[in-house]
């Protein structure tokens, strides 16, 4: 009997879909995991692995017990649309700043820090954020500086708890880049914070200066 007050325990016995199976494998999984999981014997799953689905690339990385996995990781945006740049910036050699040259004169000019969206965690507040995002893109003399923890990043050797993101965290470079885009040509510097600094330190992959370029 189920305890007081607690809906009693669900059998997993959904229906197979497509995009179950592939957010299932946003991890990385064994065959036997996924057979288990979807209740198919193994040749079957190895039929579904060679289907190909749109916007996701498969990749089979080994695991520390060297057994093959299986991981789905989102495709890039295969083009992004940006507007040409207000600014200029440049750097010396010898300059430990970035001399940036704003080419809008108008009266006011107003910079706009941009910082712990952490895109990806469940607690992400979209709305509130493409607030932003509209604000800096409509509005004239309006920049933007970002500041870090864009993305929430995590590893499953890092601070925090790895089950606290919906989406994994090269799709949520993927897609903030395409959230930036609108505002890339407003945007006057980025820096990372200690969530992409994890990714660094984990595989020498820097989050922001890929998500820049």
């Amino acid at each position: 009997m189920a305890k007081p007050g607690r809906p009693p325990k669900q059998k997993d016995d959904l229906p197979f879909t497509q995009m179950k199976f592939v957010n299932f494998l946003l991890k990385a999984r064994t065959l036997r995991q996924i057979a288990v999981k979807f209740k198919l014997p193994e040749f079957e799953v190895i039929k579904l692995l060679q289907k190909p689905f749109p916007d996701y690339d498969l990749f089979e990385p080994r695991n520390k017990y060297n057994e093959i996995t299986y991981c789905y990781v989102r495709r890039p945006p295969k083009e992004l649309i940006l507007q040409p740049r207000e600014i200029a910036t440049r750097k010396a050699d010898k300059e430990d700043y970035i001399q940036i040259q704003i080419r809008d004169k108008g009266d006011e000019i107003r910079v706009i820090p941009l910082c712990d969206a952490h895109y990806g965690n469940r607690c992400h507040r979209s709305d509130k954020f493409l607030r932003y995002i509209d604000y800096i893109r409509q509005t004239d003399g309006v920049y933007a500086v970002l500041m870090g923890d864009m993305t929430e990043s995590k590893t499953e050797t890092g601070k925090g708890h790895i089950y606290d993101q919906d989406i994994d965290p090269n799709s949520q470079l993927n897609e903030m880049t395409l959230t930036l885009s609108p505002i890339a040509h407003k945007i006057l510097a980025m820096c990372p914070g200690n969530h992409e600094q994890q990714i660094f330190q984990k595989s020498g992959i820097d989050v922001v200066s890929v998500m820049a370029d």
